[in-house]
């Protein structure tokens, strides 16, 4: 039967199969390299599951934070045949990216249109940060199941379309969108059937086998979370609304296609135009990426949003590709003929072939090969990049795990990783697992107030997300991290050191001050030694100013601290050192108690934390405030560049 196939689709087999073979190549160069960290989140929903804990995050608190309800539960069966749930979901991801390449390429084979199939499928699986980034998360699964829908409506099928339909819903809930256009698309283009009232009978069956698939999970999902969808959709919005994420699903995809596929823009814009005018199947790929754009604008970006729409993308420009290539053939077809013997069509013919096969399928392969390379590199080591941080992440939960007591809670902003491997509870600051913190955020006082964790694991590259850092006194730092660049903390409460003879001025600071320009309450490092600190960056021409009031001196009392300039700051180019003063207010009086000026650019003795300790015995029993000061450049006004100036764990020890 194969011999008596034309040979246009023996080519495009062949060309299938290598694909095929690519994408599985692909995946299993991927499996158990490629790390996402919210993927674990879906990870420790199936374990829990598997093993009889429930449906949950956290033990006991029943909350949908995985929006991927049949991955998960696709994963916790298999957790029966392998308990290495992060290698099952890669294993599982690489199928489902080979069947993508059949799928793609049997949407369009059946209008004699394989090889629009064959270069989109090239782009869509070397594409890397819609694919590669996102690899062992249930992105993979679901453009299958995506593009299985599109296929059997295509077909005309509409009870497998709506069977399909429901999958993709309950692998994420954003497939509803999908559903959306597939029922536009087809009431637009049957409004003969809508008049004649003959659609009813035309989807009733269609419908209740979506209804079928879905309605069990929906009823489930709110008698068991008391809630219809999950909880991180709403995290997903407070996060963008909070104006804490910079940028927008909208903006961060026109960067991505103009930065890295430009080139395909003006066949995008014709094919666009082709298949509106043109082509009422393929305009419902046009129909759904733009509304799915529509509907994510308030979102917040990230890379799993990118792969039904990338992929929407690649396909309306390889259509528009296709279609001007017919537009330019039938040209030269109807030129008059030419004096030579030359066949211009097959010439024609020729050239653009070999012109697509190594435009269109070897260099978007020989890129992924190149980019997927880099960032298995990256993935091996700990970089700077926020989505490689296995080796990181897995040392703190397996430090949790080794060195806390069962019922610890932990707070931390990257859950995933370090939530499956610390096996504790995790109270999440994003607001993906509780939802009174998605609807607090920035208020970081509030939250701290509600969830007194036990540990807290903390970066400075993440003080955007705990604002002022409040949540940070009463903690003392028990581990240091260098991560590429960065530098992270474990806290811990039990270790603060916090005694009934201390008391910790951080406490009594009104945390309104730190809405101020120039003072947050961070940790610094400095030679191995780390310090929960407050930053207080002078002004040019005045002294900045912090007060600590209500405070009762008690007998025998000393005030301790240390004071330092950032490490970053210490080199030839920058700043001329800072003065440090604390007065004494009492009675509308106030008195200078300590003064000194450092300058680590110049005096490397300086380079450290200067410790220093003061006799308060003079305000025994009376209540004063204190009044922490800094100026620029030896007082003198003239500089204030470069002045990271820090209070280094200010307390008072009595006895």
């Amino acid at each position: 039967m194969f011999c008596n196939w034309p040979a246009k689709r023996k080519i495009e087999l062949f060309f299938l199969a290598i694909l095929v073979a690519a994408a599985l190549f692909i995946g299993l160069n991927l499996t158990g390299r490629v790390v996402v960290d919210d993927a674990y989140i879906t990870y420790r929903y199936a374990r829990n599951l598997a093993e009889g804990s429930g449906f949950v995050y956290n033990a006991g608190d029943r909350v949908l934070s995985t929006t991927t309800p049949l991955y998960t539960l696709i994963l916790a069966a298999s957790y029966f045949l392998s308990e290495d749930l992060p290698r099952n979901s890669h294993l599982l991801s690489t199928f489902s990216l080979a069947g993508v390449v059949i799928l793609t390429y049997a949407i369009f084979a059946r209008e004699g249109m394989g090889v629009v199939g064959l270069i989109s499928s090239s782009f869509i699986i070397t594409n890397v940060i819609g694919v590669i980034c996102t690899f062992g998360m249930e992105s993979c699964l679901y453009l299958l199941l995506i593009l299985i829908s599109l296929y059997f409506y295509f077909e005309n099928n509409l009870r497998l379309t709506a069977l399909f339909l429901g999958l993709v819903v309950l692998t994420r809930i954003d497939g509803i969108i999908l559903v959306g256009c597939v029922g536009a698309h087809y009431i637009i283009y049957n409004l003969d059937l809508l008049k004649s009232r003959k659609i009813v009978t035309e989807i009733y069956i269609p419908v209740s086998l979506f209804l079928l698939v879905t309605v069990p999970w929906f009823l489930f999902s709110l008698l068991y979370f008391g809630q219809l969808f999950p909880a991180t959709l709403k995290a997903k919005m407070m996060q963008y609304s909070s104006g804490l994420w910079p940028t927008n699903f909208i903006s961060e995809f026109y960067n991505i296609i103009v930065d890295q596929y430009l080139y395909l823009l003006p066949f995008f814009i014709f094919g666009s135009i082709y298949i509106t005018f043109r082509s009422k199947k393929y305009s419902l790929l046009l129909f759904y990426l733009t509304l799915y754009c529509v509907a994510f604008s308030s979102f917040p970006y990230y890379h799993w949003y990118l792969i039904s729409p990338i992929s929407m993308f690649f396909m309306i420009s390889v259509l528009g590709f296709y279609h001007l290539l017919l537009t330019s053939h039938s040209v030269i077809e109807e030129l008059p003929p030419a004096k030579s013997n030359l066949n211009r069509s097959l010439i024609f013919n020729v050239i653009i072939t070999t012109l697509v096969l190594t435009s269109f399928l070897i260099i978007p392969l020989y890129h992924s090969a190149e980019n997927t390379n880099t960032l298995l590199k990256e993935a091996s080591g700990l970089t700077d990049d926020l989505s490689n941080r296995m080796n990181f992440y897995k040392h703190i939960g397996e430090t949790l795990k080794n060195e806390t007591a069962d019922s610890a809670i932990i707070g931390t902003i990257e859950i995933g990783i370090i939530g499956w491997y610390s096996e504790r509870e995790i109270v999440d600051y994003c607001g993906l697992l509780q939802p009174f913190i998605s609807d607090n955020l920035g208020d970081t006082e509030k939250i701290s107030d509600k969830y007194k964790v036990d540990y807290l694991i903390y970066s400075p590259i993440f003080s955007w997300v705990l604002s002022s850092g409040e949540m940070l006194t009463n903690y003392e730092v028990i581990h240091t991290y260098k991560v590429g660049s960065e530098i992270w903390f474990l806290l811990s409460r039990d270790h603060s050191n916090q005694t009934e003879n201390q008391i910790n001025l951080i406490d009594h600071l009104n945390t309104s001050l730190l809405k101020a320009p120039y003072k947050k309450i961070g940790i610094l490092e400095i030679n191995n030694i780390s310090k929960i600190s407050l930053l207080q960056h002078p002004y040019q021409y005045e002294q900045s100013r912090i007060s600590f009031g209500n405070i009762i001196i008690p007998k025998n009392s000393t005030l301790n601290f240390s004071i330092a300039l950032d490490p970053q700051v210490w080199s030839q180019d920058k700043g001329d050192g800072v003065q440090f003063d604390i007065y004494i207010s009492q009675n509308e009086t106030e008195s200078m108690i300590f003064s000194a000026y450092i300058d680590p650019k110049n005096n490397q003795d300086s380079r450290r934390w200067n410790d220093f300790e003061i006799d308060l015995s003079k305000y025994a029993n009376t209540n004063v405030t204190i009044i922490f000061s800094t100026l620029p450049g030896y007082g003198n006004g003239s500089n204030y560049n470069y002045d990271w100036a820090w209070w280094g764990k200010p307390i008072i020890i009595y006895e």
